[in-house]
């Protein structure tokens, strides 16, 4: 699964995308902004999340589900982790999940 099929509408449960903007607080006490797009494939959760400075660029109820319209945000980017089917990992190579990022990546999964 890459970060690709979640926008692709052949294979994404109706093309549609939700996403949610959280932050959490490094060790260094800056607030950091991500956000987490998943996708449905069956009924099952494809969802990676995003570290960026701009928010994502889409059409649609952006109060509901959104709809990808075109790049999936408009600045630098970098996706930390992901969720497949429940299981929270975080991806990024260059340091480890800043200290209790997987339980508030877990309190936002578990509203979607």
């Amino acid at each position: 699964m890459t970060i690709d099929d979640c926008f692709d509408p052949k294979i994404c449960d109706d093309g549609v995308v939700s996403v949610t903007e959280f932050t959490h607080v490094d060790e260094q006490g800056v607030t950091v902004q991500y956000y987490y797009w998943c996708a449905r494939f069956g009924g099952n959760a494809a969802g990676h999340v995003i570290r960026g400075c701009a928010p994502p660029s889409t059409t649609g109820d952006i109060l509901h589900e959104r709809v990808v319209a075109s790049s999936l945000l408009g600045g630098p980017w970098v996706a930390v982790a992901q969720n497949v089917d429940d299981d929270l990992t975080w991806t990024c190579p260059t340091n480890p999940a800043p200290d209790g990022f997987i339980d508030r990546l877990r309190a936002v999964v578990e509203k979607e």
